[in-house]
């Protein structure tokens, strides 16, 4: 193929009388404008060329750097394959053919339809991020070609569930306010704790918990369980609970005969935030689908 790189001063933004408006076109070099003509009334009819003729005639592009190249026909183009990259349940790779004037918003409609384990239909908000040097978020309105991703870009998919607290799943004296956001307990008793609306069995997940009250080393533990543990018994005798004792900067699990040091001590007003990363090993894992779990001791 020729590759004729020039710059041309004004030559991108300028009007020629004989052009058509701007078609963005995707070259080996970049994101650009293909060079299109209005054929004049005096000239004589064009000769019907065959294909092997059309991918080898030259076209001229005037690309987004500010140059103007001269290219094959069959180096143009106006779609390109996009790489998704999903970080939840069993993690995968989509391959997907995407024209160059489509929205983020369309291609995450394409995303959701190819989802063989139907995951991204329960997401309650989906991002898309592309690293270049550092992380980008697409955004809905822009495009392809605003945003200039190369073709085979790996793009990361980041699924969002709406975070709340589950009402059917927790002590009786502890409520829910704020949405089924904020916990607090009634009356001082024993322990008790909430699970969390939505469950998960795999991948990387992340929330936070703001103290707003802590007397005692034990008053509040944070973690995840499964279903079925006693809502009405101290976390580290209701197994399986993985967790972190806020007040005494303690963790706990099943396979822990001891609580073990872990991290600092919390204080009223500290915010904490909890990584839960989970494998998939069927079928040795031993426990099904955890919840985000919360645990107050005091009012």
């Amino acid at each position: 193929a020729e590759y004729m790189g020039y710059k041309e001063k004004g030559m991108l933004g300028a009007k020629s009388p004989t052009s058509l408006p701007k078609k963005p076109v995707y070259t080996p070099f970049g994101y650009g404008y293909l060079e299109v003509k209005v054929p004049s009334k005096e000239a004589p009819p064009e000769k019907v060329e065959s294909k092997e003729e059309a991918k080898n005639e030259m076209q001229v592009v005037h690309l987004k750097s500010g140059a103007t190249v001269t290219l094959q026909q069959n180096m143009i183009s106006t779609s390109i394959k996009l790489r998704f990259k999903t970080f939840h349940g069993k993690r995968r790779i989509y391959e997907i053919p995407v024209e160059i004037t489509d929205t983020i918003e369309i291609i995450k409609g394409k995303l959701i339809n190819i989802d063989e384990a139907m995951e991204l239909v329960k997401c309650k908000h989906i991002r898309l991020i592309y690293s270049v040097g550092k992380l980008k978020e697409l955004l809905n309105s822009s495009t392809v070609e605003n945003q200039e991703l190369p073709d085979n870009a790996l793009i990361a998919v980041i699924g969002l569930n709406s975070f709340t607290w589950d009402a059917a799943l927790k002590g009786s004296d502890i409520e829910l306010t704020n949405g089924s956001l904020s916990v607090s307990k009634k009356q001082v008793q024993d322990y008790e704790s909430v699970l969390a609306a939505a469950g998960f069995s795999s991948g990387r997940h992340y929330w936070e918990i703001k103290i707003d009250a802590l007397i005692e080393a034990e008053d509040i533990f944070i973690g995840i369980a499964t279903k079925d543990i006693n809502l009405h018994a101290k976390p580290t005798e209701s197994l399986p609970y993985w967790g972190y004792i806020c007040g005494a900067g303690k963790s706990f699990s099943p396979d822990d005969e001891e609580c073990q040091p872990y991290g600092e001590m919390c204080i009223a007003n500290d915010i904490v935030g909890v990584l839960s990363l989970i494998h998939i090993s069927e079928p040795t894992r031993r426990y099904a689908i955890s919840y985000a779990v919360f645990c107050l001791k005091k009012k």
